[in-house]
């Protein structure tokens, strides 16, 4: 199955944290309307380093947890996060970095580059804009030394309202 240009593959009814196998189903890179889209309504399925995804569009309000499942996952589009609990790259011994070809856009829900207790630090590579219209994006949530996140944005990071940057009990890194 392919999902071309403009088209959407929807995830809805999932209840799992692991990654969700994609066998057989093609998703159109591209950026906007060029690219297929990915769309998570239920649970948090990993993204899998075998799939380079069009455009993701992520609105699981109750899911969280880290969202992927390997060292490096590809994004040739756009990332849109609506709503979630919190995603993260990981939280582990791991660590994993996501390359985002088009803009990341939060409007809702939290996503940490480093969740709490990862021990590595985890990767963030943007090369389009970074838009925060509400939620949280937090470099690292981890209290553990040498969990931070990297952001790596070749384009603008523009705020228009929620929260950029560390959580308040976090300091250089480390919970105060």
């Amino acid at each position: 199955m392919t999902t071309a240009a403009g088209g959407t593959y929807r995830i809805n009814g999932y209840t799992g944290t692991a990654s969700y196998g994609l066998t057989n189903v093609s998703l159109t890179q591209g950026t906007g309307t060029l690219g297929s889209n990915y769309e998570v309504l239920t649970g948090a399925p990993r993204l899998n380093n075998a799939q380079t995804y069009g455009n993701v569009i992520w609105n699981s309000p109750t899911q969280g947890g880290s969202f992927l499942n390997n060292p490096t996952a590809n994004v040739s589009g756009n990332f849109h996060l609506i709503s979630t609990s919190n995603i993260n790259h990981g939280a582990g011994g791991s660590g994993r970095t996501l390359n985002i070809a088009g803009d990341l856009i939060i409007d809702g829900g939290t996503y940490e580059i480093s969740g709490a207790g990862a021990t590595t630090s985890n990767t963030l590579n943007v090369t389009g804009n970074i838009v925060v219209n509400g939620g949280q994006f937090l470099m690292s949530n981890s209290a553990i030394s040498g969990g931070v996140g990297n952001l790596n944005a070749s384009g603008n990071i523009t705020l228009n309202g929620g929260f950029f940057g560390l959580p308040e009990t976090i300091v250089t890194g480390k919970r105060s």
